[in-house]
């Protein structure tokens, strides 16, 4: 339905989509918080184990994520199956400014990642978009597992205009999923 927002030639940033649980990272009052796709995460009400990870870095390095949250999919196990040692690890797909109310570029969010020591989720494709047949020569290239869930498209073009009413990203599902 969101396929027009796709125009031959535009930016797209193809990623594999994976099927764990939405969790953020912020820098708030002065700490590092965990967070879930609605809560704020603690000791007891953990993600299955993202806050435990999040108590593991090194917060000081996180300031410069400033009045950024930082998105990702933290893997645990939901109906698709990934080799185990893809598990309990946090991909991190987005980053959106809360004093500009953007989006972030993804070479923005990338180069985040890898200063931090952080996972990048895997990128099939970055350049400029071809056909929905190209997208979807990547649904049977799965990277964490036997199967994938689908794949992201991110149209970095069209990311944050306000000229445009349709969405600049849209998950392209494996029919076989």
């Amino acid at each position: 339905a969101n396929t027009g927002a796709f125009e031959v030639g535009d930016r797209v940033i193809l990623q594999t989509k994976i099927d764990g649980s939405n969790a953020q990272l912020a820098w708030e009052d002065g700490e590092l918080k965990a967070f879930s796709r609605k809560n704020e995460l603690n000791m007891n009400n953990n993600l299955r184990g993202f806050w435990n990870f999040v108590q593991t870095l090194d917060k000081e390095k996180f300031r410069d994520l400033g009045n950024r949250c930082l998105y990702g999919e933290w893997l645990v196990q939901h109906t698709i199956k990934y080799f185990p040692e893809s598990y309990n690890k946090w991909y991190v797909y987005d980053m959106y400014d809360k004093d500009t109310e953007r989006w972030l570029s993804q070479d923005i969010v990338k180069e985040f990642a890898e200063t931090h020591g952080l996972i990048y989720v895997y990128t099939y494709y970055d350049g400029p978009f071809i056909s929905w047949e190209h997208v979807k020569s990547f649904f049977n290239q799965p990277i964490y597992g036997d199967k994938a869930e689908g794949v992201i498209v991110k149209n970095m073009t069209k990311l944050n205009d306000p000229d445009n009413r349709n969405p600049f990203l849209t998950v392209q599902f494996h029919h076989g999923v």
